[in-house]
Protein backbone atom coordinates (compact mmCIF):
# COMPACT_ATOMS: atom_id res chain seq x y z
CA UNK A 1 0.00 0.00 0.00
CA UNK A 2 2.94 2.63 0.75
CA UNK A 3 4.18 1.78 -2.61
CA UNK A 4 1.43 2.76 -4.31
CA UNK A 5 1.15 5.68 -2.80
CA UNK A 6 4.50 7.14 -3.22
CA UNK A 7 3.81 6.11 -7.28
CA UNK A 8 0.92 8.16 -7.35
CA UNK A 9 1.93 11.70 -5.62
CA UNK A 10 5.34 11.28 -8.56
CA UNK A 11 2.36 10.70 -11.43
CA UNK A 12 0.56 13.85 -10.06
CA UNK A 13 4.22 16.04 -9.88
CA UNK A 14 4.40 15.46 -13.47
CA UNK A 15 1.09 15.97 -15.02
CA UNK A 16 1.11 19.42 -13.26
CA UNK A 17 4.67 20.30 -14.70
CA UNK A 18 3.17 19.40 -18.12
CA UNK A 19 -0.01 21.57 -17.94
CA UNK A 20 2.39 24.82 -16.00
CA UNK A 21 3.03 27.35 -18.98
CA UNK A 22 6.77 27.99 -19.77
CA UNK A 23 8.37 31.58 -20.30
CA UNK A 24 7.64 33.12 -24.16
CA UNK A 25 8.44 37.05 -25.82
CA UNK A 26 5.74 36.92 -28.70
CA UNK A 27 5.47 39.83 -31.12
CA UNK A 28 3.10 40.78 -33.35
CA UNK A 29 3.40 39.56 -37.12
CA UNK A 30 5.49 36.54 -35.02
CA UNK A 31 9.28 38.16 -36.19
CA UNK A 32 11.49 40.34 -34.45
CA UNK A 33 10.99 44.36 -34.79
CA UNK A 34 13.84 46.43 -35.93
CA UNK A 35 14.29 50.31 -34.43
CA UNK A 36 15.26 53.28 -36.57
CA UNK A 37 15.98 56.31 -34.54
CA UNK A 38 16.87 59.73 -36.46
CA UNK A 39 19.77 61.40 -35.76
CA UNK A 40 18.35 63.26 -33.03
CA UNK A 41 17.42 60.02 -31.50
CA UNK A 42 13.50 60.83 -31.18
CA UNK A 43 11.50 58.37 -29.23
CA UNK A 44 10.34 54.50 -31.55
CA UNK A 45 8.36 51.88 -29.80
CA UNK A 46 8.02 47.78 -30.10
CA UNK A 47 5.35 45.69 -28.28
CA UNK A 48 5.21 42.41 -27.37
CA UNK A 49 3.51 39.81 -24.84
CA UNK A 50 5.56 37.97 -21.99
CA UNK A 51 4.24 35.22 -20.09
CA UNK A 52 6.57 36.17 -17.62
CA UNK A 53 8.29 38.64 -15.76
CA UNK A 54 10.97 39.99 -18.24
CA UNK A 55 14.00 42.81 -18.69
CA UNK A 56 15.22 44.84 -21.53
CA UNK A 57 18.14 46.57 -21.57
CA UNK A 58 20.62 48.03 -24.31
CA UNK A 59 24.09 46.98 -25.27
CA UNK A 60 25.00 50.79 -25.62
CA UNK A 61 24.72 53.56 -23.35
CA UNK A 62 23.37 55.98 -25.95
CA UNK A 63 20.78 53.85 -26.38
CA UNK A 64 17.61 54.17 -23.62
CA UNK A 65 15.05 51.57 -22.93
CA UNK A 66 11.91 52.63 -20.91
CA UNK A 67 10.83 50.95 -18.87
CA UNK A 68 13.32 48.35 -18.86
CA UNK A 69 11.40 45.38 -16.99
CA UNK A 70 8.29 44.45 -15.99
CA UNK A 71 5.74 41.16 -15.37
CA UNK A 72 3.79 39.76 -17.50
CA UNK A 73 1.77 40.69 -19.86
CA UNK A 74 1.40 43.07 -22.80
CA UNK A 75 3.80 45.25 -23.35
CA UNK A 76 5.20 48.77 -24.85
CA UNK A 77 8.77 49.48 -24.91
CA UNK A 78 9.99 52.77 -25.66
CA UNK A 79 13.41 53.34 -27.26
CA UNK A 80 14.91 56.60 -27.69
CA UNK A 81 18.61 57.87 -27.83
CA UNK A 82 20.91 60.86 -27.45
CA UNK A 83 22.18 63.13 -30.46
CA UNK A 84 24.62 61.14 -32.88
CA UNK A 85 27.38 63.11 -33.06
CA UNK A 86 29.46 61.01 -35.48
CA UNK A 87 29.12 61.28 -39.30
CA UNK A 88 27.85 57.74 -40.00
CA UNK A 89 25.30 55.87 -38.92
CA UNK A 90 25.38 53.69 -35.90
CA UNK A 91 23.55 50.46 -34.22
CA UNK A 92 23.06 48.09 -30.75
CA UNK A 93 20.83 45.75 -29.92
CA UNK A 94 18.34 45.51 -27.12
CA UNK A 95 18.16 42.20 -25.35
CA UNK A 96 14.47 41.23 -24.74
CA UNK A 97 14.76 38.42 -21.71
CA UNK A 98 12.23 35.86 -19.77
CA UNK A 99 13.67 33.42 -17.90
CA UNK A 100 16.22 31.67 -20.09
CA UNK A 101 14.74 33.25 -23.10
CA UNK A 102 15.79 36.32 -24.66
CA UNK A 103 15.32 37.89 -27.88
CA UNK A 104 17.89 40.76 -29.53
CA UNK A 105 16.55 43.45 -31.36
CA UNK A 106 18.46 45.43 -33.61
CA UNK A 107 18.22 49.48 -33.05
CA UNK A 108 19.66 51.72 -35.54
CA UNK A 109 20.59 55.27 -35.69
CA UNK A 110 21.09 57.66 -38.53
CA UNK A 111 24.16 59.82 -38.93
CA UNK A 112 24.54 63.20 -37.92
CA UNK A 113 24.32 65.33 -41.09
CA UNK A 114 27.30 67.98 -41.69
CA UNK A 115 28.03 70.43 -44.44
CA UNK A 116 30.46 73.04 -43.10
CA UNK A 117 33.16 75.05 -44.99
CA UNK A 118 36.87 74.92 -43.66
CA UNK A 119 36.67 78.49 -43.55
CA UNK A 120 33.67 80.88 -41.90
CA UNK A 121 35.24 83.61 -44.77
CA UNK A 122 37.00 83.85 -48.13
CA UNK A 123 38.80 86.97 -49.37
CA UNK A 124 38.75 87.75 -53.06
CA UNK A 125 40.90 90.27 -55.44
CA UNK A 126 39.29 93.09 -56.91
CA UNK A 127 39.92 91.45 -60.47
CA UNK A 128 37.23 88.32 -61.66
CA UNK A 129 38.09 85.37 -61.04
CA UNK A 130 37.37 81.74 -59.09
CA UNK A 131 37.45 80.76 -55.78
CA UNK A 132 37.26 77.40 -54.10
CA UNK A 133 36.01 76.53 -50.62
CA UNK A 134 37.12 73.30 -49.45
CA UNK A 135 34.00 71.76 -47.19
CA UNK A 136 33.48 69.11 -44.56
CA UNK A 137 30.04 67.00 -45.67
CA UNK A 138 29.07 63.57 -45.37
CA UNK A 139 25.78 64.19 -47.52
CA UNK A 140 25.71 66.13 -51.11
CA UNK A 141 25.97 69.34 -51.15
CA UNK A 142 25.20 72.57 -53.01
CA UNK A 143 25.72 76.14 -52.36
CA UNK A 144 23.16 79.32 -52.99
CA UNK A 145 24.50 83.21 -52.64
CA UNK A 146 22.39 84.86 -50.53
CA UNK A 147 23.98 88.07 -50.95
CA UNK A 148 26.22 89.45 -54.01
CA UNK A 149 24.59 87.38 -56.55
CA UNK A 150 25.18 89.93 -58.87
CA UNK A 151 28.76 89.31 -58.52
CA UNK A 152 29.13 86.07 -57.05
CA UNK A 153 28.02 82.59 -58.90
CA UNK A 154 28.32 79.02 -57.51
CA UNK A 155 30.26 77.24 -60.68
CA UNK A 156 29.64 73.30 -58.78
CA UNK A 157 31.64 70.83 -57.25
CA UNK A 158 35.02 70.59 -58.71
CA UNK A 159 35.57 67.52 -60.54
CA UNK A 160 37.27 64.35 -59.13
CA UNK A 161 36.88 66.41 -55.51
CA UNK A 162 33.52 65.96 -54.41
CA UNK A 163 34.06 68.61 -51.23
CA UNK A 164 35.67 71.35 -52.82
CA UNK A 165 32.68 73.80 -54.61
CA UNK A 166 34.21 76.04 -56.97
CA UNK A 167 32.46 79.85 -57.38
CA UNK A 168 33.06 82.88 -59.91
CA UNK A 169 33.50 86.15 -58.81
CA UNK A 170 32.84 89.32 -61.02
CA UNK A 171 35.51 91.90 -61.19
CA UNK A 172 34.90 94.89 -58.48
CA UNK A 173 34.47 98.01 -60.57
CA UNK A 174 34.21 100.60 -57.28
CA UNK A 175 36.68 101.63 -54.82
CA UNK A 176 35.16 100.47 -51.86
CA UNK A 177 35.56 96.58 -50.82
CA UNK A 178 31.97 94.78 -51.11
CA UNK A 179 30.83 91.55 -49.05
CA UNK A 180 28.35 88.29 -50.02
CA UNK A 181 27.23 85.68 -48.42
CA UNK A 182 27.23 81.89 -49.42
CA UNK A 183 24.43 79.19 -48.11
CA UNK A 184 25.74 75.34 -48.01
CA UNK A 185 22.83 73.33 -49.06
CA UNK A 186 21.72 69.75 -48.41
CA UNK A 187 21.37 68.25 -51.76
CA UNK A 188 19.10 65.80 -49.93
CA UNK A 189 17.28 67.60 -47.96
CA UNK A 190 17.00 71.10 -49.14
CA UNK A 191 18.11 72.60 -45.43
CA UNK A 192 20.52 75.27 -45.02
CA UNK A 193 23.31 73.85 -42.95
CA UNK A 194 25.58 76.78 -42.52
CA UNK A 195 27.19 79.72 -44.73
CA UNK A 196 30.41 81.64 -45.14
CA UNK A 197 31.01 85.46 -45.91
CA UNK A 198 32.94 86.15 -49.40
CA UNK A 199 35.02 89.86 -49.37
CA UNK A 200 35.87 91.30 -52.52
CA UNK A 201 39.14 93.76 -52.75
CA UNK A 202 38.29 97.16 -53.68
CA UNK A 203 39.81 98.19 -56.91
CA UNK A 204 43.29 99.42 -55.84
CA UNK A 205 44.05 103.39 -56.70
CA UNK A 206 46.95 104.71 -55.45
CA UNK A 207 49.04 107.51 -57.40
CA UNK A 208 51.62 110.10 -57.12
CA UNK A 209 50.77 113.13 -58.83
CA UNK A 210 55.02 112.74 -59.81
CA UNK A 211 57.33 110.45 -59.93
CA UNK A 212 60.24 112.93 -58.88
CA UNK A 213 61.11 116.19 -58.03
CA UNK A 214 64.56 118.69 -58.38
CA UNK A 215 65.65 120.94 -55.55
CA UNK A 216 67.86 123.73 -55.82
CA UNK A 217 71.06 123.24 -53.77
CA UNK A 218 69.69 126.50 -51.20
CA UNK A 219 66.49 123.84 -50.36
CA UNK A 220 62.98 124.65 -50.78
CA UNK A 221 59.69 123.29 -50.34
CA UNK A 222 57.71 120.71 -52.64
CA UNK A 223 54.37 119.11 -52.72
CA UNK A 224 53.26 115.68 -53.37
CA UNK A 225 49.53 114.91 -54.20
CA UNK A 226 47.88 111.52 -53.36
CA UNK A 227 45.17 109.92 -54.43
CA UNK A 228 44.52 106.20 -53.16
CA UNK A 229 41.21 104.13 -52.25
CA UNK A 230 43.17 102.94 -48.79
CA UNK A 231 45.00 104.19 -46.06
CA UNK A 232 48.58 104.80 -46.45
CA UNK A 233 51.90 106.04 -44.47
CA UNK A 234 54.98 107.42 -45.59
CA UNK A 235 57.46 103.98 -44.62
CA UNK A 236 60.89 106.08 -45.30
CA UNK A 237 62.13 109.35 -45.94
CA UNK A 238 65.78 111.00 -46.32
CA UNK A 239 66.89 112.83 -43.27
CA UNK A 240 67.27 115.73 -45.05
CA UNK A 241 63.81 116.23 -45.98
CA UNK A 242 61.13 117.50 -43.38
CA UNK A 243 57.29 116.89 -43.99
CA UNK A 244 55.73 120.01 -43.40
CA UNK A 245 51.83 119.12 -43.67
CA UNK A 246 49.31 117.62 -45.02
CA UNK A 247 46.26 118.92 -46.77
CA UNK A 248 43.38 116.68 -47.00
CA UNK A 249 39.80 117.32 -49.08
CA UNK A 250 39.13 114.31 -51.78
CA UNK A 251 42.95 113.73 -51.97
CA UNK A 252 45.60 114.42 -49.80
CA UNK A 253 48.79 116.83 -50.41
CA UNK A 254 51.68 116.45 -48.49
CA UNK A 255 54.06 119.20 -48.28
CA UNK A 256 57.94 118.57 -48.00
CA UNK A 257 61.04 121.26 -46.89
CA UNK A 258 64.60 120.18 -48.15
CA UNK A 259 67.53 121.33 -46.07
CA UNK A 260 70.17 123.21 -48.36
CA UNK A 261 73.13 121.17 -49.50
CA UNK A 262 76.20 122.51 -48.58
CA UNK A 263 78.29 119.92 -50.13
CA UNK A 264 79.14 120.15 -53.74
CA UNK A 265 77.71 116.60 -54.72
CA UNK A 266 74.31 116.37 -56.18
CA UNK A 267 72.09 113.93 -53.90
CA UNK A 268 69.20 111.89 -54.48
CA UNK A 269 67.14 110.41 -52.03
CA UNK A 270 63.76 108.39 -51.82
CA UNK A 271 60.22 108.68 -50.11
CA UNK A 272 58.54 105.78 -50.08
CA UNK A 273 54.48 106.04 -49.87
CA UNK A 274 53.30 102.52 -48.98
CA UNK A 275 49.26 101.40 -48.74
CA UNK A 276 47.39 99.14 -46.32
CA UNK A 277 47.52 96.31 -48.64
CA UNK A 278 51.63 96.59 -48.85
CA UNK A 279 51.97 98.60 -52.38
CA UNK A 280 54.88 100.80 -52.05
CA UNK A 281 54.98 103.67 -54.16
CA UNK A 282 58.74 105.53 -54.78
CA UNK A 283 59.23 109.44 -55.02
CA UNK A 284 62.58 110.71 -55.54
CA UNK A 285 64.10 113.76 -54.17
CA UNK A 286 66.93 114.99 -56.32
CA UNK A 287 69.04 117.85 -55.21
CA UNK A 288 72.53 120.00 -56.88
CA UNK A 289 74.87 120.33 -54.69
CA UNK A 290 76.07 123.31 -54.05
CA UNK A 291 78.34 125.35 -56.82
CA UNK A 292 81.33 124.21 -53.82
CA UNK A 293 83.88 124.43 -52.45
CA UNK A 294 83.31 128.35 -52.58
CA UNK A 295 86.79 129.33 -51.44
CA UNK A 296 85.75 132.86 -51.10
CA UNK A 297 83.78 131.78 -48.02
CA UNK A 298 85.23 132.07 -44.88
CA UNK A 299 85.70 128.70 -42.86
CA UNK A 300 84.85 128.04 -39.68
CA UNK A 301 87.15 127.66 -37.17
CA UNK A 302 86.85 125.86 -34.00
CA UNK A 303 90.09 125.64 -31.39
CA UNK A 304 90.74 122.10 -29.71
CA UNK A 305 91.49 122.24 -26.09
CA UNK A 306 93.85 118.99 -25.36
CA UNK A 307 93.43 118.28 -21.55
CA UNK A 308 95.80 116.19 -20.17
CA UNK A 309 94.56 114.49 -16.76
CA UNK A 310 93.62 111.56 -14.84
CA UNK A 311 90.90 110.36 -12.27
CA UNK A 312 93.75 110.37 -9.59
CA UNK A 313 94.50 114.16 -9.84
CA UNK A 314 92.67 116.13 -7.82
CA UNK A 315 93.18 119.37 -9.20
CA UNK A 316 91.97 118.39 -12.40
CA UNK A 317 88.29 118.76 -12.32
CA UNK A 318 89.00 122.49 -11.77
CA UNK A 319 90.45 122.83 -15.59
CA UNK A 320 87.33 120.56 -15.85
CA UNK A 321 85.17 123.17 -14.59
CA UNK A 322 87.40 125.76 -16.97
CA UNK A 323 86.78 124.11 -20.22
CA UNK A 324 82.79 124.13 -19.50
CA UNK A 325 82.99 128.03 -18.53
CA UNK A 326 84.83 128.91 -21.83
CA UNK A 327 82.10 126.33 -23.38
CA UNK A 328 79.31 128.23 -22.16
CA UNK A 329 80.69 131.72 -22.86
CA UNK A 330 81.18 130.26 -26.76
CA UNK A 331 78.87 127.63 -27.64
CA UNK A 332 79.87 125.95 -30.41
CA UNK A 333 83.31 127.05 -30.90
CA UNK A 334 85.31 124.40 -29.22
CA UNK A 335 86.35 120.58 -29.61
CA UNK A 336 87.68 119.87 -26.32
CA UNK A 337 89.47 116.13 -25.64
CA UNK A 338 90.73 114.25 -22.34
CA UNK A 339 93.78 112.43 -22.78
CA UNK A 340 93.58 110.44 -19.64
CA UNK A 341 97.19 109.24 -18.06
CA UNK A 342 99.44 106.77 -16.68
CA UNK A 343 97.56 105.02 -13.98
CA UNK A 344 93.97 106.84 -14.47
CA UNK A 345 91.16 104.85 -14.37
CA UNK A 346 90.72 105.58 -18.33
CA UNK A 347 93.98 105.79 -19.09
CA UNK A 348 94.58 106.35 -22.96
CA UNK A 349 97.18 103.82 -24.45
CA UNK A 350 98.46 106.37 -26.66
CA UNK A 351 99.28 109.42 -24.22
CA UNK A 352 103.29 109.21 -24.31
CA UNK A 353 103.65 110.73 -27.50
CA UNK A 354 101.63 113.43 -26.77
CA UNK A 355 103.16 114.19 -23.01
CA UNK A 356 106.63 114.24 -25.12
CA UNK A 357 105.25 116.54 -28.20
CA UNK A 358 103.36 119.10 -25.62
CA UNK A 359 106.39 118.99 -22.95
CA UNK A 360 103.99 118.02 -20.28
CA UNK A 361 105.47 117.32 -16.91
CA UNK A 362 102.19 117.22 -14.80
CA UNK A 363 98.33 117.53 -14.20
CA UNK A 364 96.37 118.78 -15.13
CA UNK A 365 97.93 120.68 -18.20
CA UNK A 366 95.70 121.92 -21.32
CA UNK A 367 96.86 123.39 -24.44
CA UNK A 368 94.38 125.50 -27.15
CA UNK A 369 95.04 124.76 -30.88
CA UNK A 370 98.71 123.09 -29.79
CA UNK A 371 99.79 126.32 -29.13
CA UNK A 372 99.39 127.87 -25.86
CA UNK A 373 99.10 126.52 -22.17
CA UNK A 374 96.11 127.53 -20.48
CA UNK A 375 96.94 129.65 -16.70
CA UNK A 376 95.20 130.73 -13.98
CA UNK A 377 94.44 129.85 -10.02
CA UNK A 378 90.64 129.64 -10.29
CA UNK A 379 88.23 128.21 -13.06
CA UNK A 380 87.34 131.59 -14.46
CA UNK A 381 91.01 132.69 -14.70
CA UNK A 382 91.34 129.44 -16.76
CA UNK A 383 88.66 130.05 -18.82
CA UNK A 384 90.34 133.49 -19.73
CA UNK A 385 93.03 132.32 -20.88
CA UNK A 386 91.36 129.54 -23.39
CA UNK A 387 89.38 131.91 -25.37
CA UNK A 388 92.59 134.67 -25.16
CA UNK A 389 93.93 131.97 -26.90
CA UNK A 390 91.22 131.29 -29.43
CA UNK A 391 91.14 134.99 -29.75
CA UNK A 392 94.83 135.18 -30.83
CA UNK A 393 94.62 132.45 -33.10
CA UNK A 394 91.72 133.90 -34.98
CA UNK A 395 93.04 137.24 -35.13
CA UNK A 396 96.64 135.89 -36.54
CA UNK A 397 95.73 132.85 -38.30
CA UNK A 398 92.56 132.89 -39.87
CA UNK A 399 91.23 129.14 -40.64
CA UNK A 400 92.33 127.70 -44.15
CA UNK A 401 90.87 124.61 -44.20
CA UNK A 402 87.59 123.36 -43.73
CA UNK A 403 86.65 119.52 -42.35
CA UNK A 404 83.98 117.29 -43.19
CA UNK A 405 83.10 114.18 -41.47
CA UNK A 406 81.13 111.27 -43.15
CA UNK A 407 81.07 108.11 -40.29
CA UNK A 408 78.69 104.86 -40.54
CA UNK A 409 78.47 101.70 -38.50
CA UNK A 410 78.64 97.97 -39.67
CA UNK A 411 78.23 96.22 -36.66
CA UNK A 412 81.09 97.33 -34.49
CA UNK A 413 82.94 98.81 -36.90
CA UNK A 414 83.19 102.09 -37.85
CA UNK A 415 84.00 103.86 -41.12
CA UNK A 416 84.86 106.87 -41.45
CA UNK A 417 85.55 109.31 -44.37
CA UNK A 418 87.48 112.73 -44.11
CA UNK A 419 86.84 115.46 -46.53
CA UNK A 420 89.66 118.65 -46.00
CA UNK A 421 89.26 121.49 -47.73
CA UNK A 422 92.65 123.37 -47.89
CA UNK A 423 92.59 127.20 -49.47
CA UNK A 424 96.60 127.17 -48.77
CA UNK A 425 100.16 125.22 -50.29
CA UNK A 426 101.32 124.13 -47.00
CA UNK A 427 102.28 120.98 -44.91
CA UNK A 428 99.58 119.94 -43.19
CA UNK A 429 98.87 117.03 -40.84
CA UNK A 430 95.48 115.68 -39.81
CA UNK A 431 94.45 113.31 -36.70
CA UNK A 432 91.45 111.50 -35.97
CA UNK A 433 90.22 110.10 -32.53
CA UNK A 434 87.16 108.30 -31.55
CA UNK A 435 85.98 109.87 -28.23
CA UNK A 436 83.13 109.04 -25.87
CA UNK A 437 81.15 111.46 -23.77
CA UNK A 438 78.69 110.59 -20.83
CA UNK A 439 81.00 108.24 -18.54
CA UNK A 440 79.92 107.81 -15.15
CA UNK A 441 83.33 107.00 -12.67
CA UNK A 442 85.42 108.00 -10.13
CA UNK A 443 87.26 111.41 -9.78
CA UNK A 444 89.66 112.63 -7.12
CA UNK A 445 88.75 116.36 -5.78
CA UNK A 446 90.83 118.46 -3.89
CA UNK A 447 87.85 121.04 -3.55
CA UNK A 448 85.08 119.32 -3.44
CA UNK A 449 85.42 116.11 -2.02
CA UNK A 450 86.31 113.01 -4.73
CA UNK A 451 83.07 111.67 -6.66
CA UNK A 452 82.15 107.86 -7.70
CA UNK A 453 79.45 109.71 -10.12
CA UNK A 454 81.62 112.11 -11.59
CA UNK A 455 80.38 111.97 -15.74
CA UNK A 456 83.76 112.75 -18.20
CA UNK A 457 83.51 113.64 -21.35
CA UNK A 458 85.52 113.88 -24.48
CA UNK A 459 87.67 110.73 -23.34
CA UNK A 460 90.05 109.81 -26.08
CA UNK A 461 89.60 106.35 -26.28
CA UNK A 462 91.39 105.62 -29.82
CA UNK A 463 93.41 106.93 -32.46
CA UNK A 464 92.56 106.42 -36.11
CA UNK A 465 95.90 107.94 -37.34
CA UNK A 466 98.85 108.54 -35.50
CA UNK A 467 98.72 110.20 -32.55
CA UNK A 468 101.20 113.13 -34.22
CA UNK A 469 99.07 113.11 -36.80
CA UNK A 470 99.28 111.94 -40.58
CA UNK A 471 101.09 114.39 -42.45
CA UNK A 472 99.90 115.39 -46.02
CA UNK A 473 100.89 118.61 -48.61
CA UNK A 474 98.91 120.68 -50.38
CA UNK A 475 100.87 122.04 -53.48
CA UNK A 476 98.48 124.35 -54.91
CA UNK A 477 95.67 126.40 -53.37
CA UNK A 478 91.78 125.57 -53.42
CA UNK A 479 92.93 121.92 -53.24
CA UNK A 480 90.65 118.86 -51.46
CA UNK A 481 92.50 116.31 -49.40
CA UNK A 482 89.95 112.53 -48.66
CA UNK A 483 91.32 110.15 -46.73
CA UNK A 484 89.14 106.94 -45.38
CA UNK A 485 89.38 104.98 -41.93
CA UNK A 486 88.24 102.44 -40.03
CA UNK A 487 88.12 100.81 -36.87
CA UNK A 488 86.93 97.95 -34.40
CA UNK A 489 85.20 99.35 -31.76
CA UNK A 490 84.87 97.11 -28.38
CA UNK A 491 81.51 96.22 -26.60
CA UNK A 492 83.18 98.38 -23.40
CA UNK A 493 82.42 101.75 -25.38
CA UNK A 494 79.03 103.34 -25.54
CA UNK A 495 77.87 103.26 -29.44
CA UNK A 496 75.59 106.12 -28.75
CA UNK A 497 78.06 108.22 -26.76
CA UNK A 498 81.18 107.85 -29.29
CA UNK A 499 82.30 111.09 -31.55
CA UNK A 500 84.98 111.18 -34.07
CA UNK A 501 87.02 113.99 -33.79
CA UNK A 502 89.17 115.91 -36.41
CA UNK A 503 92.09 117.82 -35.77
CA UNK A 504 94.25 119.96 -38.48
CA UNK A 505 97.02 120.89 -38.11
CA UNK A 506 99.07 123.33 -40.27
CA UNK A 507 102.79 124.40 -40.54
CA UNK A 508 103.52 128.04 -39.24
CA UNK A 509 105.56 128.55 -42.47
CA UNK A 510 105.99 132.00 -43.19
CA UNK A 511 103.27 132.70 -40.65
CA UNK A 512 104.31 134.75 -37.18
CA UNK A 513 105.14 132.00 -34.75
CA UNK A 514 103.23 132.73 -31.40
CA UNK A 515 103.79 130.01 -29.53
CA UNK A 516 104.52 128.44 -25.95
CA UNK A 517 106.69 125.57 -27.91
CA UNK A 518 109.53 127.71 -30.25
CA UNK A 519 110.41 123.65 -31.13
CA UNK A 520 107.24 123.19 -32.91
CA UNK A 521 106.68 123.73 -36.15
CA UNK A 522 102.60 122.98 -36.46
CA UNK A 523 99.71 124.15 -34.74
CA UNK A 524 96.19 123.68 -35.09
CA UNK A 525 94.59 124.93 -37.59
CA UNK A 526 90.62 123.49 -36.84
CA UNK A 527 88.70 121.17 -34.93
CA UNK A 528 85.48 119.37 -35.93
CA UNK A 529 83.60 116.42 -34.13
CA UNK A 530 80.50 114.72 -35.47
CA UNK A 531 78.62 111.91 -33.28
CA UNK A 532 79.79 108.30 -34.37
CA UNK A 533 77.38 106.68 -37.35
CA UNK A 534 76.95 110.49 -38.50
CA UNK A 535 77.57 112.94 -41.37
CA UNK A 536 79.14 116.66 -40.69
CA UNK A 537 78.93 119.00 -43.55
CA UNK A 538 81.81 121.61 -43.51
CA UNK A 539 81.47 124.60 -41.87
CA UNK A 540 81.54 127.71 -43.56
CA UNK A 541 80.04 131.48 -43.22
Amino acid sequence: MKRFLISFTALMLLVTACFTEAPDIIFSGGSLPTVTLDKEGAPKTFSFKATAEWTAQASDSWCIVSPASGAAGDVTVTVRAESNPVLSDRSTRIRVQSGNLYRDITVTQDKKIEIKPLSTSVEVDAEEGDFFMEVSTNVPVSARVTKGDAWISYVGVKALETHRLQFHVLANPDYEARSGEVELINQETGERMSSFTVSQKALELFQLSASETTVASKGGKFTVTVRSSMGYSISSMPDWVKQLSVKSVTKKTHTFEVEANTTPTDRSGIIVFCNESGTCVPFTVNQVGEKWPNWSKLFVHKSLIMVFTATWCGYCPRTGQAVSLAQASRPGRFEPVSIHCDGSDLQFDQYTPLLEEYHITGYPTAVVDGRRYVKGNTPADESGSITQSQDETESHYSASTAIGISSAWDGNTLNVDVDLYCKVAESHKVTVFLVEDGIVGSQADYYDGDHSDYVHDAVARKALTSVYGNPFQTDAKNTIKSFSYSTTVSSDYVKDNLRVLVYVQRQFGSQERLSDFSSEEYYVENAASVAAGKTLKPAVK
